[in-house]
């Protein structure tokens, strides 16, 4: 595949289709309505892979955490 050939739509339905509990990071949090739960890590590589672009990392306090969510 091209690099920034696959349009953003499909993307997302590949990931959201793709992702499962047994897939998940988070098990326990995964759901239907977010099927996404606990697959960050993966998906970032793959949106990358697909479309390009730089990841960045941020670490932040553990007390930030909940603010994120």
């Amino acid at each position: 595949m091209e690099l920034n050939s696959l349009p953003i739509q499909e993307l997302e339905y590949l990931l959201r289709e793709s992702a499962t509990a047994e897939t998940s990071f988070t098990p326990d949090r995964w759901t239907k309505e977010n099927p996404t739960q606990g697959h960050c890590a993966v998906f970032t590589l793959k949106a990358q892979d697909a479309i390009g672009g730089i990841i960045c990392r941020l670490v932040i306090p553990p007390e930030w955490a909940s603010r994120l969510r």
